[in-house]
């Protein structure tokens, strides 16, 4: 099976193609910005397997339907708005 993420509505992603998934924990400086990923381990590989995207499954990072009872909205959007980065040099 050619791997593949489908993003199912109001429900997880389903991931399929036996792509590898890996915990990890994102390490941030004092202002939120990523600085560094630090990995822990691999999941067990799994042909097909659906990922959690409400955050209420009690089996994270797998899907275990919760999204239906909570009402998940997964509706995503994204600001159009113009995104401007200033840099202050010294």
């Amino acid at each position: 099976m050619e791997p593949r993420i489908r993003i199912l509505k109001d429900g997880p992603y389903l991931v399929m193609g036996n792509i590898p998934l890996y915990d990890g924990e994102i390490v941030t400086d004092e202002e939120g910005h990523t600085i560094d990923i630090i990995e822990k381990g691999e999941y067990p590989p799994r042909e097909t397997y659906v990922l959690c995207r409400c955050g209420g499954s009690g089996d994270k990072p797998y899907c275990d339907g919760t999204h239906s009872s909570i009402g998940f909205d997964g509706t995503e959007t994204a600001s159009r708005d113009p995104l401007y980065f200033t840099r202050s040099y010294i």
